[in-house]
């Protein structure tokens, strides 16, 4: 509402556990225009993701990876699909809530690269965001989407450990509230608007 945002063009859920999920109608409501998913969904205009797919063109898309595709997943988080996001020179990824079995198989397959900014897997969870997917992503930055004084404790202190060992800045919604990206030609502004701690990273 504050953005003048009536409607979404593309709403890509990364898997069907409710705490991803929970507010879909609400947000059907509104209006969405395509929905994608890993799995069978009953909403208009939903995509099953069985298979690499791309969102855009060129310079400006998103691209979604399945690792159901490349072994069977044993538990929902596994389903998680991979994204890529091509801004221009920036480059972003999200992991869902996979583990560290599911990153280094996608990092095996030669699916992750290096990017500016990495999203924590599993709300910072211990199993996910491995030394691994670090190394490989060599991200500049890294966020966490978790509720304040949630009864997990993410993110981890193991997780931020590593963030913090690799010299890697992070911010949480846990702590600072929404995190807003600002990306432009050559720079990406990243703000909480929580308590305007910000970082800016040269792209």
């Amino acid at each position: 509402n504050y953005y003048g945002i009536d409607a979404l063009d593309a709403l890509i859920i990364t898997h069907h556990d409710m705490d991803h999920m929970g507010g879909l109608q609400v947000l059907m409501d509104r209006g969405v225009h395509r929905v994608f998913s890993p799995g069978v969904l009953m909403v208009p205009n939903h995509t099953d993701v069985r298979q690499p797919m791309q969102i855009g063109a060129a310079e400006t898309r998103l691209v979604m990876i399945p690792p159901s595709m490349l072994m069977p997943v044993g538990s929902s988080n596994n389903q998680s699909l991979f994204i890529s996001i091509y801004l221009s020179k920036f480059r972003a990824l999200i992991t869902g809530d996979m583990d560290v079995l599911t990153e280094v198989m996608l990092i095996n397959h030669h699916f992750v690269n290096r990017a500016h900014v990495l999203k924590l897997g599993h709300h910072g969870s211990q199993s996910s965001t491995s030394t691994e997917l670090l190394l490989q992503v060599q991200p500049q930055f890294c966020w966490n989407s978790s509720g304040r004084f949630n009864r997990y404790g993410h993110p981890h202190s193991v997780v931020l450990d590593r963030l913090n060992n690799h010299q890697i800045p992070w911010l949480s919604t846990h702590r600072d509230g929404a995190i807003f990206f600002d990306v432009s030609a050559d720079q990406v502004t990243i703000m909480s608007l929580k308590n305007n701690t910000g970082f800016s990273l040269s792209i």
